[in-house]
């Protein structure tokens, strides 16, 4: 059985660039699906609906691509993995799912991974569960950003992914309006910045804890790396993550201008001080 490498947050922090780095050069082999979202939704953090539906729009994607490629395309392993995760998670509740089958067929490999941004969510008795079915040996690894800077790219992804734009004019009273009427949203942010939390409960469980910084990320890629690959076990090609830091990975755009009084509402909000 492969020890696991499992990225748990946070949002917007880097997990995305994580996820292509160790899969690209390491020989860690990540989920291709990368946020699989199974042990938030098996404890109610995320709504079932919205892992299916998320499952049924990347398998009409896939297919879609499948179904354009000029000449046949053979499936290999990795698309066949991503297209049997896709199915179960869509076809099936989680409760019923193994999560090792969602690695079939890279379980003889060292070491498999995700990153999953809402794990770091999880209780103490849910993280336990957790460490009940990827081992003791599990690697964690956690990736903190300022605070701030954080929930404003956050409240960006939110506005993409309801089917809007950015809308860089309106950017600052929209962000005002949210602040009042999605509490819901504001809370899990809130939680999503207690990287103290989240370490302290993971730590309680996994003897394997990491926490990386998305600044240090950003300014000293090949230093990190550097050290994330010491810290599982494995070898890596600096040069070609190196390489990674030039470019935006998952990047939605421009922010527009917070006005200084919805900046303040927004640090309050957050229980940041004015000169967070």
């Amino acid at each position: 059985m492969p020890k696991f490498v499992i990225g748990i947050g946070s949002q917007r922090a880097g997990s995305t660039l994580l996820h292509r780095i160790l899969d690209e050069c390491t020989p860690v082999m990540m989920h291709p699906v990368k946020e699989l979202h199974y042990f938030d939704t098996l404890h109610g953090i995320r709504a079932p609906k919205v892992l299916t539906d998320f499952s049924q729009r990347q398998l009409d994607r896939e297919f879609a691509r499948l179904a354009s490629a000029e000449g046949p395309e053979k499936i290999g392993r990795r698309v066949g993995c991503y297209l049997n995760t896709n199915w179960m998670l869509y076809s099936r509740p989680v409760h019923e799912i193994n999560y090792h089958s969602l690695f079939k067929p890279f379980l003889g490999r060292e070491f498999v991974g995700e990153t999953t941004p809402e794990y770091m969510l999880l209780s103490d008795e849910q993280i336990a569960e957790m460490r009940s079915v990827v081992g003791a040996e599990a690697r964690i690894i956690l990736v903190t950003r300022h605070p701030l800077e954080r929930f404003l790219s956050a409240y960006k992804l939110l506005k993409v992914y309801g089917g809007g734009e950015v809308d860089k004019e309106r950017f600052s009273d929209d962000l005002a309006e949210t602040l009042e009427t999605m509490p819901s949203w504001i809370e899990q942010q809130i939680a999503l910045n207690d990287y103290v939390g989240a370490e302290k409960r993971f730590r309680k469980h996994f003897d394997n804890v990491l926490v990386l910084s998305y600044e240090e990320m950003t300014s000293n890629l090949r230093h990190v790396v550097a050290g994330v690959a010491e810290f599982i076990g494995v070898e890596v090609d600096l040069d070609k993550a190196e390489s990674f830091s030039s470019q935006r990975v998952n990047s939605i755009g421009e922010t527009g201008s917070v006005a200084p009084d919805v900046l303040e509402k927004v640090r309050a909000r957050l229980g940041l001080s004015s000169k967070s």
